[in-house]
């Protein structure tokens, strides 16, 4: 015969599902259990987030890329907050693992928070890195071993690769040959302007009258303006 369920077992079960609720649903959620961090998933976003820093210096497009920094803040942002609550719920008895969470993600908020300071040091490598050959492909344009043949003294050409990036933008640069002055300007992109957004640019010239150009600009603007070595520069705004 089926034994009816008197008012204690009753109670009894609606005080097992109380505890159960008390003792996992609630931590579950407020506790943030549904991600773990382990060490190795910690490295894999620290190389995530260089490889999305490079990606957006090199081939990004303006427009888009506000989009990806906002939302890039955010998600940081909120998963800073979730490491500090979990710091200050386990902080009598603290973890190295924990704390090292917690600096990886308040860390890479900052930096993604500051990206234009990220971005010049990539340029300081960038230039370092390609140095050689743009040196080379100005001497080519010098001895007009690229693109000789046009008649125009100012115009864009598009190099015949894609890696490595020399120009952003599409490794398109600018050359200005004066053959009558025998000068040659020639610009390599940065960050090429997206609508009212400013440029910048490596730029190399033996050209006067561009040089001047350029002295005022770094007169104006000495942060953003300046000579990296003889005959080459960094500029900010159109040149021209």
């Amino acid at each position: 015969m089926r034994k009816l369920k008197t008012n204690q077992d009753i109670n009894n079960t609606e005080l097992q599902d109380s505890e159960r609720i008390h003792n996992e649903e609630i931590p579950y959620i407020f506790s943030f259990k549904t991600v773990k961090f382990t060490k190795q998933a910690l490295i894999w976003i620290i190389i995530g987030w260089i490889f999305l820093a490079l990606y957006n210096y090199y081939f990004m497009s303006f427009f888009f890329l506000t989009f990806e920094i906002i939302g890039l803040i955010l998600i940081l942002c909120i998963a800073s907050v979730i490491q500090l609550v979990k710091l200050i719920i386990e902080r009598k008895n603290l973890s190295r693992l924990r704390i090292l969470k917690f600096s990886i993600f308040i860390g890479l908020l900052i930096l993604t928070f500051y990206q234009s300071s990220v971005n010049k040091v990539i340029e300081k490598i960038d230039w370092k890195l390609f140095y050689n050959r743009r040196v080379e492909i100005v001497e080519k344009i010098k001895n007009k071993e690229i693109n000789s043949n046009t008649e125009k003294p100012y115009w864009k050409y598009k190099l015949p690769y894609t890696f490595p990036v020399i120009s952003n933008g599409g490794n398109e640069i600018i050359i200005n040959r004066k053959n009558r002055l025998n000068t040659t300007t020639v610009q390599f992109w940065i960050f090429r302007n997206f609508f009212e957004a400013p440029s910048t640019q490596f730029i190399f010239t033996n050209d006067s009258s561009v040089m001047e150009t350029i002295r005022k600009k770094m007169i104006r603007m000495p942060s953003e303006n300046w000579k990296i070595e003889e005959n080459w520069y960094r500029t900010y705004g159109e040149l021209y």
